[in-house]
C-alpha cells in the first residue's frame, strides 16, 4: 500500500514540460519569372452536380469525398454553411471535370439549392460551363 501511495505521489509531483526555442532570423525571398502563353480550346457545354446532408451544419452525413481546390476569397471560419457550400462547389467542379475530360471550365456558373429543417440541412450544387482544354504552350522572352 505504501508503494502505491509513493507511486501516485511521484506521478502527481512530476508533470509535463514545455520547451520554447526562439531565434532571430530574417526572411528569405527567392523570385523567378517566366512567361508562358497558351490557348484554351473551348468545347461543348458541360455540367456537374453534387448533393450533401449536414447535421447542425458541422457533420457531413452524406456527400462527395473528392474536390478540386479553388480560391473562394475570404471565408469566415465560423460560417459553417459558407464553408460547406464552397466545398460542395469544389466537388461539383471536380465532378464536371472528371465526366468530360476537361482541364478547366470556361465561364462556370453555380446553382445552389439549400433546404434546412430540425438541425439537418440538404445542399445541392450544380455547375455548368464550357469544356476547356489548354493547347499550344510557348515560352515568351522576358524583357
Amino acid at each position: 500500500m505504501n508503494k502505491i501511495i509513493m507511486l501516485i505521489s511521484f506521478l502527481l509531483v512530476t508533470g509535463c514540460s514545455v520547451t520554447n526555442k526562439s531565434m532571430l532570423g530574417s526572411s528569405v525571398s527567392i523570385e523567378t519569372q517566366t512567361k508562358i502563353q497558351g490557348n484554351v480550346d473551348v468545347g461543348e457545354k458541360i455540367s456537374g452536380s453534387v448533393k450533401a446532408t449536414y447535421l447542425l451544419g458541422l457533420i457531413q452525413l452524406s456527400g462527395p469525398k473528392s474536390y478540386i481546390e479553388q480560391p473562394h476569397g475570404f471565408i469566415n471560419p465560423f460560417a459553417f454553411t459558407q464553408k460547406n457550400i464552397c466545398r460542395l462547389k469544389d466537388a461539383a467542379y471536380y465532378n464536371a471535370i472528371q465526366n468530360s475530360d476537361a482541364e478547366i471550365i470556361v465561364n462556370p456558373q453555380y446553382t445552389v439549392r439549400t433546404h434546412s429543417a430540425f438541425g439537418f440541412s440538404n445542399h445541392e450544387v450544380e455547375v455548368t460551363g464550357y469544356k476547356g482544354v489548354f493547347t499550344d504552350f510557348e515560352n515568351i522572352s522576358i524583357d
